[in-house]
């Protein structure tokens, strides 16, 4: 499933409706509409997810504060890998198949570019 699959439905609908050669899929139209839903979303998710780290970060380093002196950090599995690493690991994962999606929608290089800004650089 694809986070931009109402974006697929309505202009496939769209498609449907006025005809192919009304409306082809490679019209200045059809290309707006992707590269600004997709923009705009690839926008928002960078925000939230900073903001998800961000409070993240803040509730580690309070987890820190509250257990110092205590033998075990709750925040921590028995490999030594924080909450944070394991997120920033899915996150990479979730990154890269929203910027597949991105791709299958021929959206142009400026709009992968806002994604490729949460992808770690071995993972570009």
């Amino acid at each position: 499933m694809s986070i931009f699959n109402p974006l697929k439905l309505f202009i496939d609908s769209a498609i449907e409706e006025l005809g192919e050669t009304t409306l082809p899929r490679t019209s200045q139209t059809i290309v707006m509409w992707k590269e600004e839903v997709v923009e705009q979303t690839a926008q928002r998710f960078v925000k939230e997810l900073n903001e998800m780290m961000t409070r993240l970060r803040k509730t580690e380093e309070s987890l820190k504060r509250f257990n110092k002196g205590k033998k075990v950090s709750m925040n921590t599995t028995e490999a030594g890998t924080s909450m944070e690493e394991k997120i920033q690991r899915q996150i990479q994962l979730d990154v890269k198949q929203i910027r597949a999606q991105m791709e299958a929608l021929e959206v142009t290089e400026k709009t992968l570019a806002i994604i490729d800004t949460l992808l770690e650089p071995e993972n570009k």
